[in-house]
Parts: C-alpha cells; sequence; structure tokens
C-alpha cells in the first residue's frame, strides 16, 4: 500500500512539473492585437455619442463599430466577461435597435421607451460588432447615446 501511495504522489508530482514550462513561469497573460479599424473596449466601458444610422436608401440602415474587447492585463485567452451596451435617444417616435455582438433587442417606439439595451458573452480579445440599427425613423437624423459596459467574470 505505502509503495501505491508513493508511486501515486510521485505521479502527480511529475504531472504538476510537466505542466510548468521549462523556464519555470507559468502561462502569460495574452495581450490584445488591435486592428485599425477598431477600437479597444475595456473595463473602463465606452460613453459617446454616435451618428444614427440613415435608412433613407433602401430602407433599414445600420451604424457599425468594432470593438476589440479587452479584460485586463492579467487576462488569459480564455478569461471570459460580458458586455451591456444601452442605445438611447431623444426624438420618441423613432425606432432604433441595437445588437451586441449576436445580442440584439427589438423595442417598439413609441409604446416602449426611447432606449434598448442587449448584452453578449465575450472572451478576452474577442472582436466585437456594435450595431445601430435603424428601424424606423421618419423623424429628422439624430445622435444617438452609446454605453457599454464591460464585466469581467470571476
Amino acid at each position: 500500500m505505502r509503495i501505491r501511495t508513493a508511486l501515486a504522489l510521485s505521479l502527480a508530482a511529475l504531472t504538476a512539473v510537466a505542466a510548468v514550462p521549462a523556464d519555470g513561469e507559468g502561462p502569460t497573460p495574452k495581450i490584445c492585437e488591435v486592428p485599425a479599424y477598431a477600437t479597444t473596449l475595456s473595463l473602463d466601458g465606452f460613453s459617446e455619442l454616435v451618428a444614427a444610422p440613415d435608412s433613407t436608401v433602401g430602407g433599414e440602415g445600420s451604424t457599425d463599430l468594432y470593438f476589440t474587447v479587452d479584460l485586463g492585463p492579467d487576462a488569459y485567452e480564455d478569461t471570459r466577461g460580458s458586455v451591456t451596451g444601452e442605445l438611447s435617444w431623444t426624438i420618441v417616435t423613432n425606432d432604433y435597435d441595437l445588437a451586441v455582438g449576436g445580442a440584439a433587442t427589438e423595442g417598439y417606439q413609441p409604446i416602449d421607451p426611447a432606449v434598448e439595451t442587449a448584452t453578449e458573452s465575450v472572451t478576452h480579445c474577442q472582436l466585437l460588432v456594435v450595431s445601430a440599427i435603424d428601424f424606423l425613423a421618419p423623424a429628422a437624423l439624430e445622435d444617438l447615446q452609446l454605453d457599454l459596459t464591460v464585466t469581467r467574470n470571476g
């Protein structure tokens, strides 16, 4: 029994050593590469006025923004989090929708308030597309307020 226990402990020690790189350091956090057309979206979030999409030509239009999600300097490739977007506007008869990655909203204005909210799960360094969609905005074009909140799991 002692031999089996000693052998099991030795095997466990070898497995633990094998998981550590030869230089003695563990895995290193991933530094995100941000394409030229994208903006870094960090834990600080994002808050800006964005141009409303112009749907006067060909029906629905969209304003697409591209972000690289950075969950912090100590985040690894598999670090997870979420991005919550809120899109709001002032002309209540306009009807916009919001898409954050694959999560989309579809409120019905002017019955619903002039705001849309969507949340998407993300991983560190993921490229994320956020779209303001002109569903039906017969009134004058306006700037839209876009707020993005980033949270990191764990």
